[in-house]
């Protein structure tokens, strides 16, 4: 997916020595992003993409700065998902690459790990619905039934 040639992408950064930062529309993580053929596009994929050459399939663009709004070429590097958490966990921004996606870590996080262990052992014991856990836990349909089935939070199964 490339920015159209009239170097509108470069309109939105703002060049300094280090980063270029993008001073368009961001995320709530701060990345840069904007839309482009009714996509949203992050502004440091299209910055490696215009410079470098097409991301391949299943890549992640990757910081070496860690500014999440840069767009230097020249701090962007190809890695894989598990590269990327690494990078993370390296540079101290989160404890450890596997507890990346886990549990109240997770920002929209409703439950708490006890939380999600006692309605486990519920389940277990039989004494607790799909529909119970969403009305006792105030979950969405869908969250208690992943949670009745245990096909969430299943980092936490060994403590039952």
């Amino acid at each position: 997916m490339r920015c159209k040639p009239d170097g509108k992408f470069w309109t939105k950064v703002e060049f300094g020595p280090r980063c270029w930062l993008w001073v368009g529309a961001k995320n709530e993580f701060g990345y840069g992003v904007f839309r482009m053929n009714g996509k949203s596009v992050r502004a440091h994929r299209q910055s490696y993409e215009l410079v470098r050459g097409e991301v391949p399939s299943g890549m992640f663009v990757c910081h070496i700065c860690d500014v999440p709004a840069c767009v230097n070429p020249g701090h962007l590097f190809l890695g894989t998902a598990k590269d990327n958490m690494a990078d993370a966990a390296r540079k101290g921004r989160i404890k450890n690459a596997s507890e990346w996606y886990r549990g109240s870590l997770i920002n929209t996080a409703v439950l708490d790990e006890s939380t999600v262990v006692e309605i486990f052992r519920q389940v277990r014991a039989g004494t607790i619905t799909a529909r119970g856990i969403m009305h006792r836990y105030g979950v969405s349909h869908s969250q208690s039934y992943n949670l009745f089935h245990m096909r969430q939070w299943r980092h936490l199964l060994p403590q039952i």
